[in-house]
């Protein structure tokens, strides 16, 4: 896969300088654990389940983002059920883990039936667009965000270019999402505040999304970069959304939001997908988001939704249906595992652009692990002896190292292929492979 050198060049203009800013209440919010502080997990399952939650804390999940649905909380007009929110939220506390709830989705309650829709909240009734519906869900955000003040994350709705109104009405869930927002501001002004939550990279609507958003109430813009291919194309979404969103900040005097993935996952089953392939692009896609400055990554999903393995929709888990771990676990076990309390420093240069070979290392030291992958079939060999140097660093025009850069020696030779290998930094440079790449 070819990855365009202007994105990167922008990428890398774009978030140079990233480490000596302030941080932001995002950041804040996720700490100083290095690049697995971002990591996150979609689940959907009731309380009740804490053997999950541990093994979703084991493998080195930070975060877990979740619905918080209003149909399910209000099932009677002006009475409140939080008892299900209350025991999920003290589980996730109990096991160290971060909550992200995204206010969600109508109410049968207040809004009409949508016909040949889903008999779901998410697509078989009206948005809350006005009136009545809308009072009652702004009425919903007030009684949440009151109820878990500074102890929830928050997202206002889910992929509203799917199912914000009969048609999609994206520039009234604009309106409705500030106001939302403002809602939540009032009773919890210290909340993190996601959205818009979509559904890829619709330029009009990410950029008119950031615009709109004047007085800085939300956080950080979301998106959900899904595509059915593999993941290193992202780069350039990103850098162009990030490009973006500070041309707009910049004009407007402001400082920019963070730009963050609240859901991104690629099935094990359909066509070309299997359990090794989602193992390789899950194990990828957090890395890419690192290299792009992105600090928050979500995965979708913990488990699978159903138990018919050949259902695509329904096979996004890290586990399946019954709990099993699926190959994609490993991968992120073994890779989570070995980056945790590391910062990422950079791209290694190897003059190939179907090879990723990044570097991390603690916060102000020197590299200690390296994680590489090759976006090509047939994979590659990088053939010892040879020095490589971190992207930005090497000569001109030449495949060599600047004197004073960062340098690493190649001393056996490494190979690489789709899923990410990691590789050890010895005190002299050199690399070796650390442990089998699956």
């Amino acid at each position: 896969m070819r990855i365009d050198r202007l994105a990167m060049a922008l990428l890398l203009a774009s978030t140079a300088g990233t480490h000596a800013q302030p941080a932001s209440r995002v950041q804040a919010w996720l700490g100083e654990g290095g690049v697995t502080a971002g990591l996150g997990v979609n689940v959907h399952f009731p309380p009740g389940r804490p053997r999950d939650l541990q093994r979703i804390r084991q493998l080195g999940f930070q975060v877990v983002r979740t619905d918080l649905l209003w149909a399910q909380v209000e099932t009677t007009r002006g009475h409140y059920d939080w008892a299900a929110a209350d025991a999920l939220l003290l589980d996730l506390e109990a096991n160290g883990l971060q909550a992200l709830f995204i206010l969600a989705y109508s109410n049968p309650l207040y809004a009409e039936r949508v016909a040949n829709r889903p008999d779901s909240p998410s697509l078989g009734y009206a948005a809350p667009l006005r009136g009545e519906a809308r009072a009652a869900f702004m009425a919903f955000v007030r009684l949440a965000s009151a109820r878990y003040q500074g102890r929830v994350a928050w997202e206002v709705w889910n992929e509203p270019d799917h199912n914000f109104g009969m048609p999609v009405d994206l520039r009234a869930y604009i309106g409705f999402a500030a106001e939302a927002c403002e809602v939540l501001r009032v009773q919890d002004a210290g909340a993190v505040v996601l959205g818009p939550a979509a559904s890829g990279f619709l330029r009009w609507f990410l950029e008119d999304f950031v615009e709109a958003d004047r007085t800085e109430c939300f956080d950080a813009v979301s998106v959900h970069p899904y595509r059915d291919r593999a993941p290193e194309d992202v780069l350039e979404d990103w850098a162009r959304l990030r490009g973006a969103v500070q041309r707009i900040a910049q004009a407007q005097g402001r400082t920019p939001p963070d730009i963050v993935n609240s859901e991104w996952g690629y099935s094990s089953t359909g066509g070309a997908w299997t359990r090794q392939r989602q193992a390789d692009y899950v194990g990828r896609l957090w890395l890419l988001d690192r290299m792009a400055g992105i600090p928050l990554t979500i995965i979708y999903d913990w488990w699978d939704d159903g138990p018919d393995a050949s259902q695509k929709e329904a096979s996004f888990g890290i586990v399946d249906h019954w709990g099993q771990p699926k190959p994609v676990h490993a991968t992120l076990t073994r890779v989570a595992g070995a980056l945790r309390g590391l910062e990422y420093q950079g791209r290694v240069e190897t003059f190939r652009a179907s090879e990723f070979l990044l570097a991390f290392g603690v916060a102000e030291g020197p590299a200690s692990i390296l994680v590489g992958w090759n976006t090509e079939a047939q994979g590659s060999m990088i053939v010892a002896p040879r020095r490589l140097c971190l992207a930005g660093q090497s000569a001109p025009s030449a495949p060599a190292c600047a004197p004073d850069g960062t340098q690493f020696v190649v001393a056996e030779s490494l190979r690489l292929d789709a899923a990410p290998r990691i590789f050890s930094v010895g005190g002299d440079g050199s690399l070796r492979p650390a442990g089998p790449a699956r």
